[in-house]
């Protein structure tokens, strides 16, 4: 006896090798390969590998020799299964229906077969059930059962023979995970009973001309299980979703020979068994009376025909470090897509909040015209405003923040005027730059009395239009605001550079008299929300967690901490931008330019804080100095912050000792270990010099970045005989 070869063949994508490997060099999956026995020669020849086609003959001929006739389609009784096909049922054509359990395939099928039954021969295969529980079914149904044929069986040259028998026009195999050759040495369901039997039935249909329907399980993914050539070797491939909890059900086509494909086909689930609907749109728009946050309509396009569908968006902060991203009947990579593109080109930053969006009705949505709908319905959801009942949104959103167009749009307008949208509404983009209010959408209404031609050139026309009027027309009158300071130096800045009515909360003062009438908050999230401002103002400095939850409820300025000239003028620049006031910050700036150049000669300082330490090379108050022309001495002892000790300090012999938040009471001379150096010998006598020692009060030295002109002031304000 001849000894029975082996392969190994790969579970995913179908390819086979002499020997094991722990990845298929085909796919690149990993531990996919299984091991099965190869037919021996003594198969039946029509076994043998004869390829998907069905030809018994190998000719040669040219291509305009090849027979043009158009195959004629029957129907299979319902209208949206035929949408589905591509027109109604081939003869001689291989479709594969899967779907998970309980979501109908089999009553979906037996319905079919029934009414098909009536007008031409049929039979039915069942090899999961018994016929007694298929008779029971089609009982329950309703279903004339007098000339519908039925067979159980799972051996598949037993089921071609008994068919050349019968001659059925169309046959189903329920299903073909069960079916296996006799030939092949494995387990039914396995990956080569799957490739060997769906290749024996799909040449039997093409040489008998016989329609067969094949019955496909469903991986946990949701995918077809079997071989990747199970799918390859059929015509046609229907996928039947639809979710436990819902009563319709979706048939999708992911690959049809004889027809488009990503057709939809909606389908109800009753008592009665599956009833088709005609008009899905309606279903999906089954709308509250009062219209929500985060909730528009979109209009899709599904294989050849347009497809009304809400969209809801949710959008609550996260208390969670990685903050959750669901989409459902999305792709959650095109929602992360499109949260970049909100953030970068539209200033909305959603990084610390939760977003959920979700298609009402299990609408599956794979095209990119979502896009627009599914920005629109987040912003609403995150700012609370509720969009109009009446807007019809579609459209393309590409990662330059542009929205493009998509196909069909003339046909997507007629469907959302069948159901009512009779005056649509048509979004035009904005410059967010000019608009710190970036999620307000310019809406333009066309008068519903012209013609969808004329709405769609008019559109195009004002839509280049309004782009130029916007980018030349001047900023508006800003709205009312509402301003909350989190820091004492932007508590004085937004005193000094605003008009007082605007800021409504500040922090602690050293000089209570300063900010009079201004109520003050302890620093909680609930006292400054309960200000109810529209920005708040916050530095580096601030807690991370406040600012993370402020902003999740109002719009957050960030400072940077003004340490170095850089940061300083990006200081001042962020102010002017968010306060709207540009012309206070120029006129702060104008000042210290004036004192700057009043204070201008040759002189050798060193600043001393409390703490023992000195600013250094490349901080804000060495680039001031430099632009005095005077040399800080602490620069060459490092960079920003340095430490100096009292005998470098009696080293350098400085020409002027900038002493900053000192304390002149004796008494409290303990408050800070630096006061002790005011009563060393050396000290005393360089206070009791003229022009020697300049004590900064604390008020002056702690806010630089608001008091540079009085600090640069101070500075010539040198005293005599301090003791």
């Amino acid at each position: 006896m001849a000894k029975a070869k082996m392969a190994y063949v790969c579970s995913d994508c179908g390819a086979d090798f002499p020997r094991w490997l722990g990845q298929c060099t085909e796919c690149k999956a990993w531990n996919t390969l299984t091991e099965v026995r190869l037919a021996s020669k003594s198969a039946s020849p029509v076994v043998a590998r004869q390829g998907f086609a069905g030809m018994t003959e190998s000719k040669v001929q040219t291509l305009s020799e090849v027979d043009l006739q158009e195959v004629p389609r029957f129907s299979s009784g319902f209208k949206e299964f035929d949408r589905v096909l591509g027109g109604g049922v081939v003869p001689g054509s291989a479709i594969l229906i899967g779907g998970s359990p309980g979501a109908g395939k089999s009553t979906l099928l037996l319905q079919t077969l029934c009414q098909l039954a009536e007008k031409m021969p049929a039979l039915y295969v069942t090899g999961e059930e018994s016929l007694q529980q298929v008779a029971m079914r089609a009982q329950r149904l309703n279903l004339p059962t007098d000339k519908l044929r039925m067979l159980s069986e799972t051996s598949v040259e037993t089921i071609c023979q008994l068919a050349d028998k019968e001659k059925p026009a169309i046959m189903v195999i329920d299903s073909i995970q069960v079916m296996h050759l006799a030939d092949i040495q494995s387990a039914p369901g396995s990956v080569s009973q799957v490739r060997e039997a769906a290749a024996y039935l799909t040449r039997y249909a093409k040489q008998k001309n016989v329609a067969i329907i094949m019955v496909g399980h469903v991986t946990k993914e949701g995918s077809l299980a079997g071989p990747k050539v199970l799918e390859h070797c059929i015509d046609c491939s229907v996928i039947l979703d639809g979710s436990s909890d819902s009563r319709y059900r979706t048939l999708r086509g992911t690959k049809n020979r004889f027809g488009a494909v990503n057709e939809l086909g909606v389908f109800a689930m009753t008592g009665g068994g599956l009833k088709e609907v005609s008009n899905p749109s309606a279903i999906f728009l089954q709308r509250a009376e009062e219209q929500g946050n985060g909730s528009v309509v979109m209009v899709v396009w599904e294989g050849t025909r347009p497809l009304l569908v809400e969209i809801q968006a949710l959008v609550d902060y996260s208390a969670l470090a990685n903050p959750r991203r669901v989409a459902v009947g999305l792709e959650a990579t095109r929602l992360a897509l499109l949260l970049a593109v909100l953030h970068r080109h539209g200033g909305l930053q959603v990084s610390d909040q939760d977003v959920f969006v979700n298609v009402v009705g299990g609408v599956k949505v794979a095209e990119t015209s979502a896009d627009l709908a599914l920005l629109l319905a987040i912003v609403s959801s995150f700012k609370g405003d509720p969009l109009p009942r009446e807007l019809v949104a579609f459209g393309e959103v590409g990662l330059a923040g542009e929205i493009r167009p998509v196909p069909n749009g003339l046909e997507r307008l007629n469907e959302a005027a069948k159901h009512g949208f009779k005056k649509p509404w048509y979004l035009l983009p904005i410059n967010p730059k000019l608009r710190r209010k970036a999620w307000k959408l310019l809406v333009l209404k066309i008068c519903s009395r012209h013609s969808m031609s004329f709405k769609l050139t008019a559109i195009a026309v004002l839509f280049w239009a309004l782009t130029v009027l916007v980018l030349t027309a001047p900023v508006q009158a800003k709205e009312s605001a509402l301003w909350v300071s989190l820091n004492q130096c932007i508590d004085i800045a937004l005193a000094r550079w605003s008009e007082r009515q605007e800021l409504v909360g500040i922090t602690r003062l050293h000089d209570e008299n300063e900010l009079t009438g201004v109520a003050r908050h302890n620093g909680t999230l609930e006292s400054i929300l309960a200000l109810k401002p529209t920005k708040v103002f916050a530095t580096e400095f601030n807690q991370p967690r406040l600012v993370k939850a402020l902003k999740g409820y109002v719009d957050v300025v960030v400072l940077p901490q003004p340490r170095n000239w850089e940061a300083y003028e990006q200081w001042l620049s962020i102010m002017a931008n968010q306060t709207g006031y540009p012309r206070k910050v120029e006129q702060h700036k104008a000042e210290l330019q004036r004192s700057l150049i009043a204070q201008a000669g040759s002189q050798s300082a060193i600043v001393i804080m409390p703490n023992q330490y000195s600013w250094g090379q490349g901080s804000w108050t060495d680039t001031l100095f430099k632009k005095m022309g005077w040399k800080n001495l602490a620069a060459t002892a490092g960079y920003d912050l340095v430490s100096v000790d009292l005998e470098q300090l009696i080293t350098w012999r400085p020409g002027i000792v900038i002493m900053e938040g000192f304390t002149e009471d004796a008494a409290t001379a303990d408050f800070a270990l630096a006061n002790i150096w005011r009563h060393h010998p050396v000290v005393r006598k360089w206070i009791s010099e003229q022009n020697k020692v300049q004590f900064i009060p604390h008020e002056t030295s702690s806010c630089p970045v608001v008091n540079a002109n009085a600090y640069v002031e101070a500075l010539g304000h040198r005293r005599e005989n301090i003791e």
